[in-house]
Parts: structure tokens; sequence; C-alpha cells
């Protein structure tokens, strides 16, 4: 049996519309905080540009030698961050949130008071899509070197994640 014209026409119709409601809802998931590029954006793949690679030696004071750290971008979310930091299972790292006004951390987190763009740009942190200043994190090894960065607007709450890519120095 031949399908009828309508039927073939019924049914090029509902993918049509399926589709769009999938585009709609993939698009309106997106945020001025993610990555201008989908496929760096967090979760995913790691980082598509060559990796380890030395950390910016005119921020090295922010750094732990022989330890490794995770340097957060805080932005407008530093005072969360630094609520949650105490139980992130963060342990034996050194901790540091780049932010204005993130003095607020536990003993232990170094704060560098800053807006976040020029270290952002020292480590290589990739541009949000609104071109606004970054919010994520860059993973240092206890050698000097960056082996993981993203944005990741959610931070505060997925420390979890942060904490795992740790453990797989």
């Amino acid at each position: 049996m031949v399908p009828t014209r309508r039927a073939l026409v019924t049914v090029w119709l509902a993918a049509v519309v399926a589709m769009g409601a999938v585009l709609v809802v993939s698009r309106s998931t997106q945020t001025p905080g993610d990555d201008v590029d989908p496929a760096r954006q967090r979760p995913g793949i790691l980082d598509l540009g060559p990796l380890p690679v030395a950390a910016p030696t005119e921020l090295a004071d922010v750094l732990a030698p022989g330890q490794p750290t995770v340097v957060f971008f805080a932005g407008s979310q530093a005072a969360d961050l630094c609520a949650e930091l105490p139980d992130a299972g963060l342990d034996g790292v050194a901790l540091v949130v780049v932010a204005t006004g993130a003095d607020a951390c536990r003993p232990g987190v170094g704060v560098l008071g800053s807006s976040g763009r020029e270290a952002a740009e020292a480590f290589g942190l990739p541009s949000r899509r609104d071109g606004g200043i970054p919010v994520g994190y860059v993973i240092v090894d206890s050698a000097g070197q960056i082996r993981y960065r993203t944005l990741d607007p959610s931070v505060v709450g997925l420390l979890d994640e942060v904490a795992t890519m740790v453990d797989a120095l």
C-alpha cells in the first residue's frame, strides 16, 4: 500500500514541528555566560587547545608551588562560591578565588581581588558568549602546568566535578 500525499505531508509537517521544538529548547538553555563555542563548554570534551601549558608567570604568586591549585573565576558568585568551598572535598588543593569582594572566603583560600578579565586572559580561559567577565575555573598541577580550563557559569553548584577533575591529576 502506497501512502497518500496527505499522509506524507502530515508526517513531514510533524517532523518539522518536532525539530523546531528541539531547536527552540536548545536555544533557550543558552545563557550569556556560556562559551561562544558550545563544544568547549563543560560538560563535554575537556579542551581543544594543547594542554598542559605553563601557568602564567605574572600570576605565579597566587599559585602554590608543588601543590595542585584550582583558580576559580567567580564574578558575582564569589560569596556563594566561598560559602560552598569548605564542603567541596578539595582538601590538599590550593584554592584561589578571582573576584572583587571575595574576601569572605575561608582561611587558606587565596583571593585575587580583580575583575578577572586580565587573569582569565592570562590563564587562557575561553570567552563568554556575551563578552563579559568569565566564570569558570582553571586547574594547575603541582608542576605549574595548566591541566584544565573551562567556563562554567554554574560552578558553585558543581564543585564535586571540580574535585573529580583534581583527583584525575
